[in-house]
């Protein structure tokens, strides 16, 4: 796991990593939509990307192992 994205992680939840591929953003980090929101414009600033509005679907983001994939496909 990328130990960037995990301390961006970490800004916006009270636990600490090390995190799981499969742990869920939602139920296990305590991660609601706002705060969604302002991780993900966190990551596109730290990474210097910009995500398309169709791959930060909240459906498709339930997982740090999806936020993980999205990183990848931007070649981060």
């Amino acid at each position: 796991m990328s130990e960037k994205l995990e301390k961006i992680i970490s800004d916006y939840t009270t636990i600490l990593p090390p995190y799981q591929s499969e742990t869920s953003l939602q139920n296990e980090l305590g991660i609601n939509s706002f705060i969604m929101v302002k991780l993900i414009v966190a990551i596109e600033d730290a990474f210097g990307i910009e995500f398309d509005l169709d791959v930060i679907d909240k459906d498709r983001l339930m997982t740090v192992g999806d936020l993980l994939n999205i990183l990848r496909k931007y070649d981060v």
